[in-house]
């Protein structure tokens, strides 16, 4: 059935989104299935084995009619005249299937017990994920889920629940609405992404095959760096929030789930940043700036990042390093280092240890990252370096990670012509060990850093400047928090404005790289210089994860990658307010 009002393009596209619902089918009822199996599994643990079983039986069920529908439905091929017929069964599938998973969910919610609202949250949040993904196939599919899947569950949690659980019914609502606004701009990529596809199925007949494949990649590249840079601002954002609330929540319950919250974002973080920086190795975008540096100060500034991470899972972090220099790209290679770091605290178990040590013997600088979690089998350690693997049962975080980090380090190693062995045994820890050429390093102090709430001495005055105000909140608040004075503006003649009103001299200026209207950050930070008539200190903050490398940034200027924690913000400041002596 057809609309007459359907454009060529339009009808197109919905063609080829049923064909890709068609061929995606198996893996994404695979992808369904495991989520439903992982849940009956925990639940079967839990002494809730009826429950299992219903829910299990219920869920797979439909699994087995999404297949069914998807396979045998439009079975000659999807044509212009079938793909809105098949599109509404799809629909009216989805619809049920999130009925199920409601009613499931609803079912298990049970404030009394902990596990029981986890598993209920779980179960709505984990089958509304994918459509939120910028590989959704279909938005109306999503929208028709999520109505049925959410908005009950949310409902019904409003109705029932006494604080702190009712938070999982706003929580529900509010996962509503990102999910609409986040699939709208994925769709909206999409409809590009197929444009473009379209251009490139007319220009193949003329090109080369090599140059197909090089537009592919070029495609892929701008995709990403056009998403990171829209999912970076909120959870730039986020971070803040998250950071802020902390400080105001005293009731147990209620910061349990804020660090279970925290540990969510952490992961989307990871995820962003592994993918889009996988992506960017790949491609040969990174280049080594390679100079002397001096690892003690970056390397004991690095270890303070993960303070917050390491005192919330009573896990001691000690670090020994040597006064060692080499020559080697300080940006790439504190890059391996925080996700070797990164990895050893996610699988080390509560009350273990992490160690970072530096020594330098016959010309070489050998830097070790130990723990003394699970371990690794000898038959699996080749096989950790790979993307999106990683070992079952290997900690009690295994399922927060995406497999990324480690393939990150051995690209970067091999960029760097550093080596990386590991020694590793199950039951007894494991040690990462790098090796670069290195000569003795000069003595270097670094000021101390902490990510705690300390107020920063005489109030200095920061001007920040982001065209988001979710960014300007929840910055603002944390700088105000750390007993900063703030001028917050979103362009450059409100900051210059604002700043001009002042008689405080800044001490420093934070401003977003990609402003509205086309405005620069770097302009920017040059224009409100003229107006201090100082070398102010600044930092130039970027969602656009990748490119700094190429990036020519003036005097006194600090690059950060949004989503910046706000323990890495901490120890930037401290730094940089050190060095400037301000107030």
């Amino acid at each position: 059935m057809l609309k007459r009002s359907d454009t060529p393009d339009q009808l197109s596209f919905l063609i080829a989104q049923a064909q890709q619902l068609k061929a995606g089918v198996i893996t994404s009822c695979l992808f369904v299935e495991i989520i439903i199996a992982n849940s009956a599994v925990m639940l079967f643990f839990q002494n809730l084995k009826s429950e299992a079983a219903i829910w299990f039986g219920t869920a797979s069920l439909l699994v087995l009619v999404t297949y069914v529908y998807n396979t045998q439905a439009a079975k000659s091929g999807i044509r212009a005249e079938n793909v809105r017929t098949f599109l509404k069964g799809h629909i009216a599938v989805t619809c049920l299937t999130g009925l199920t998973w409601s009613a499931n969910a609803i079912y298990l919610f049970d404030p009394a017990s902990d596990f029981r609202v986890f598993i209920g949250t779980l179960i709505v949040f984990s089958i509304t994920l994918g459509g939120m993904l910028p590989g959704a196939v279909y938005r109306p599919a999503f929208v028709a889920l999520a109505i049925c899947c959410l908005l009950p569950f949310g409902t019904y949690v409003l109705a029932t629940a006494d604080w702190p659980y009712r938070a999982v019914g706003i929580g529900s609502f509010v996962y509503f609405a990102f999910g609409m606004i986040t699939s709208a701009r994925s769709e909206s990529n999409s409809r590009e992404a197929s444009s473009a596809e379209t251009t490139k199925a007319l220009m193949a007949e003329v090109v080369s095959q090599k140059d197909t494949i090089q537009k592919i990649h070029e495609e892929k590249t701008r995709f990403l760096a056009a998403t990171s840079h829209d999912l970076s601002q909120p959870l730039h954002a986020q971070g803040y929030f998250l950071h802020l609330l902390r400080d105001k929540l005293t009731d147990p319950d209620a910061l349990d789930l804020l660090e279970r919250i925290e540990n969510s974002w952490r992961g989307q973080v990871e995820l962003l940043r592994g993918l889009v920086e996988i992506n960017r190795l790949d491609s040969g975008s990174v280049i080594p700036d390679l100079k002397v540096f001096v690892l003690k100060p970056d390397f004991e500034a690095l270890a303070a990042e993960f303070d917050a991470l390491t005192t919330t899972k009573s896990i001691s972090l000690t670090t020994d390093i040597d006064n060692v220099q080499a020559i080697t790209d300080p940006v790439l290679l504190t890059r391996i280092v925080r996700n070797l770091l990164s990895n050893a605290i996610k699988y080390t178990p509560a009350g273990g240890a992490v160690s970072l040590i530096v020594r330098h013997a016959g010309g070489i600088a050998t830097i070790e990252v130990a723990d003394n979690g699970p371990g690794i089998p000898v038959d699996k350690q080749d096989a950790i370096f790979d993307e999106y693997v990683q070992l079952q049962g290997r900690g009690t975080e295994t399922a927060s990670g995406f497999g990324l980090g480690l393939s990150i380090v051995r690209r970067l190693a091999q960029l760097l012509d550093v080596g990386v062995s590991l020694v590793s045994e199950p039951g007894k820890g494991s040690t990462f060990r790098l090796a670069l050429k290195a000569a003795p390093a000069t003595n270097t102090a670094s000021p101390a850093s902490s990510a705690g709430s300390e107020k920063f001495e005489g109030a200095p005055l920061v001007v920040l400047v982001d065209d988001q105000a979710a960014v300007l909140s929840g910055m603002g608040g944390l700088l105000t928090l750390w007993g900063c004075q703030v001028i917050s503006a979103t362009g450059t003649r409100e900051a210059i404005r604002l700043l001009s009103e002042t008689a405080t001299d800044p001490c420093l200026f934070i401003v977003d790289k990609r402003l509205g209207e086309g405005e620069s950050g770097v302009d920017l930070i040059l224009a409100l210089r003229d107006e201090v008539n100082e070398e102010t200190p600044a930092l130039l903050m970027s969602g656009d994860l990748g490119g700094e490398e190429n990036l020519t940034l003036p005097v006194g200027v600090v690059f950060l990658k949004k989503p910046v924690e706000p323990a890495r913000l901490r120890q930037v400041l401290e730094k940089t307010l050190h060095r400037r002596n301000c107030p």
